[in-house]
């Protein structure tokens, strides 16, 4: 227990109480001057110590009373009692005195102040709805709300005295840390309880709060009775309760995977957060503060966000800097995170403005998404519309298998297409998208070409790594038994990385150069995938999108190839004929190529000097 609250204990022993004149004064300066100019009047605490204090004071349930007690402690000369007194109602203080290893840079006013009034607000039981607080990485905000929030409810409490003189305490008592996984939601558990244990300054003010018994994995109980419990979004909880107390305070902190599930899970996930994770806490008194910062537009945070903003929730987004209407920069923690701070991020990130705009920004698309929903629906075909012209069109099929049959594996994916040299347009046809072993795998690329056997066949291919390699002598034998003969043409990798092909794909997307089949099931799964690669985010499953570049691949393979048979063309000519959606950077003063896919196929065939 604080030793604040012995001095109080003294002082109505010795019935030692303020001068009327020093109330009336403390009540005027309050209205006529703002509570900091009260706060500097009545302590030592000056100028932006006074200021950050007097937000915080503001912020209590009884900011009367809260000035009262460090009006008794400026009478009497004691700065540290002061200081205690100003950790117990202010999280800034109580962080500066016994975190000082985690504040080492000043507080920003845009930053903290309204971070920790919410905070407060929470923990005080002054809202009645979630509070959802975004910021960029490195903010400190995981600090803030999963460490030195519980600390502050654990070594002062909250305890509310009424204009009856009957005091309410509102103290947390079961506190909850949730993370995607449940050695992450530990992590901030430990990181309580160590200061419990190890912080000096904390155990000479409070006293000894480590329970009797040795603190377990996953859960913790302090010697003044608090509960602390650290679960996952998947642990699956029979029962909150603990005799009579259901959690109160829950702490959410990187609640998010790191990939983004399909439509269906994220649907789930924002499920489970509205109804099963907010029903586990007390309805009266229970209080949720969601944290994080935002890693794409379809993660939890981010929805539970929007929500929150059309709900009435309290929710704050707090971005690495924001734009003032002469165009400067307005960093939001200067102290810390300022133009050098910005440019060394910026140089990690290897100057690339999606990624930033996400990560520190706090702007999932950001106007940096390069594909949108829009853009795709568009073009929707119908396939009863070309299904006559299917003869006249050329059949690709690329197969992207996968070896294993677990439920979190990998799905093997066979993608068709019908490509209309008139218009120079990919139709992607239905695909195959299942978890199959091998025999199911070359009896699904056999289907597809049955299924489509009216558009002629130029080539099927498998991507030329490891199990795959082995698939293709396998698919040809099985093929060849049901009376299809062909070549299984190898699809090598590329120096490039898998989403950086994909994104190839979508230029000629936006133009229509690719289309896709309206209302069809796997598409919407395919389309969800590059919608989700177009904003920056990793999706649980890229298979559809990874074999649809391959197909589309497979195609300019063989176009290339026809150019070296026939003994190679004037540039002029052969770029003429490389379809719109490859011409996006110069070679020449008049010609547009595509970078290096197009060059690797150019090199060798043609003499083009890159400009």
């Amino acid at each position: 227990m604080l030793r604040l609250r012995a001095y109080e204990r003294e002082c109505k022993q010795s019935k030692q109480t303020l001068a009327r004149n020093d109330v009336d004064r403390l009540r005027i300066l309050r209205e006529d001057g703002g509570m900091q100019q009260a706060v500097e009047t009545v302590t030592s605490f000056k100028e932006d110590e006074a200021r950050l204090l007097a937000a915080d004071v503001d912020a209590t349930p009884s900011a009367d009373k809260a000035l009262d007690l460090l009006v008794q402690h400026s009478i009497t000369g004691d700065v540290e009692e002061a200081e205690i007194a100003a950790a117990h109602m202010s999280l800034k203080h109580f962080g500066k005195r016994y975190l000082p290893r985690y504040f080492t840079s000043p507080f920003s006013d845009k930053l903290h102040t309204p971070l920790f009034k919410a905070l407060r607000r929470a923990a005080t039981h002054r809202t009645h709805t979630p509070t959802v607080i975004i910021a960029w990485p490195e903010s400190g905000k995981s600090t803030c709300a999963a460490t030195l929030l519980p600390l502050h409810n654990i070594a002062c409490g909250n305890k509310v005295t009424l204009a009856s003189g009957h005091v309410i305490d509102q103290t947390k008592r079961y506190i909850m840390f949730t993370s995607a996984s449940q050695p992450q939601a530990k992590d901030n558990l430990q990181s309580v309880t160590e200061q419990l244990e190890l912080n000096d300054m904390l155990r000479r003010d409070s006293g000894d709060l480590v329970g009797r018994k040795p603190w377990a994995d996953y859960t913790a109980v302090t010697k003044n009775g608090i509960y602390m419990r650290a679960v996952s979004r998947q642990t699956r909880i029979r029962s909150t309760r603990r005799g009579e107390v259901r959690p109160d305070l829950g702490i959410d902190d990187d609640i998010d995977d790191k990939v983004a599930g399909a439509q269906a899970a994220r649907a789930g996930a924002i499920d489970w957060f509205l109804t099963t994770h907010l029903s586990r806490f007390d309805s009266l008194r229970g209080n949720v503060i969601l944290i994080g910062n935002v890693p794409h537009e379809f993660s939890i945070i981010a929805q539970v966000y929007v929500y929150g903003l059309e709900h009435g929730w309290d929710v704050h987004k707090f971005s690495l800097y924001t734009v003032d209407d002469a165009g400067n920069k307005i960093y939001t923690w200067p102290e810390r995170c300022d133009a050098a701070w910005e440019a060394r991020k910026r140089e990690e990130l290897m100057g690339r403005d999606a990624p930033f705009e996400v990560e520190f920004q706090q702007n999932p698309s950001g106007g940096f998404a390069e594909l949108s929903l829009e853009d795709i629906t568009k073009w929707y075909y119908d396939f009863v519309d070309i299904e006559s012209s299917l003869p006249t069109m050329e059949l690709y099929i690329a197969i992207d298998p996968a070896a294993s049959l677990e439920k979190r594996a990998d799905y093997t994916a066979v993608v068709p297409i019908a490509y209309d040299h008139k218009t120079q347009t990919v139709y992607v046809l239905e695909p195959f998208h299942e978890h199959v072993g091998i025999e199911a795998q070359a009896a699904a690329l056999a289907e597809r070409w049955f299924h489509y056997r009216a558009c002629p066949l130029i080539r099927m291919g498998v991507e030329a790594v490891g199990y795959q390699t082995a698939l293709a002598p396998y698919v040809e034998s099985h093929l060849a038994k049901l009376g299809l003969t062909t070549h299984v043409y190898p699809i090598h990798q590329t120096r490039q990385h898998k989403f950086g092909r994909i994104r190839r794909l979508f230029s000629a997307i936006k133009n229509g150069r690719i289309v896709f089949i309206r209302g069809c099931d796997a598409h919407m799964v395919m389309i969800d995938t590059l919608l989700t690669i177009s904003r920056g985010a990793e999706p649980d499953h890229d298979d559809l999108a990874d074999a649809l570049e391959m197909v589309v691949r497979l195609k300019d393979d063989e176009y290339f190839e026809d150019l070296e048979r026939s003994g190679g063309v004037d540039v002029d000519v052969s770029v003429t004929k490389i379809p719109k959606a490859l011409l996006t950077s110069p070679v020449n003063q008049s010609t547009y190529i595509d970078g290096d896919v197009v060059n690797e196929y150019i090199d060798g065939l043609v003499d083009v000097e890159i400009g």
